[in-house]
């Protein structure tokens, strides 16, 4: 009888286990899939990167990849315009960025200008002041367009909250 137990306990945690290592392994294929969440910070206005995501793309015959930073969320101050912020072009890239911010109600709130590989642009004017709180299902976008001719390439939007404070 005793044995009969132990067996059952060891099924029973056995199948524990497995389903324990299978919910693991899926938050690290969805966390892989979205990059890694590192804080970076500017000007005591912190931004939460996701790292830098390629994306592929391939002009005439010649494989390039294009770099987009990801970000989850950024920090904009409320009662003000005027925002601090660190959107960049990384310098690996071979094309110019151009970035847009979004409320969740498709209300583009920034674009920026073209910007080089290697440039950050720091301090931005958005179209409205922004109450304290927290702006979800907003998204940041990233349009791409060739160096020479200024031709549109693949881009990205990322889903992201705004935390106004």
């Amino acid at each position: 009888m005793g044995f009969k137990l132990a067996k059952k306990h060891i099924i029973i945690i056995s199948i524990i286990v497995v389903v324990i290592v299978a919910a693991i392994f899926t938050l690290v294929i969805i966390n892989n899939q979205n990059g890694d969440s590192t804080p970076n910070n500017n000007n005591d206005i912190p931004q939460t990167e996701i790292g830098d995501k390629p994306l592929d793309f391939i002009p005439a015959g010649e494989e390039r990849r294009i770099t987009i930073p990801g970000y989850t969320g950024i920090y904009l101050q409320h009662g003000t315009t005027s925002q601090t912020v660190d959107l960049y072009n990384p310098e690996s890239n071979n094309c110019y960025f151009v970035i847009s911010i979004y409320l969740s109600n498709d209300t583009r709130i920034f674009q920026s200008d073209y910007i080089r590989p290697g440039e950050h642009i720091t301090d931005i004017e958005i179209t409205q002041e922004l109450q304290k709180g927290i702006y979800k299902n907003c998204r940041l976008v990233y349009e791409c367009f060739s160096l020479d001719t200024k031709t549109q390439l693949n881009g990205s939007t990322q889903n992201i909250e705004i935390n106004s404070k």
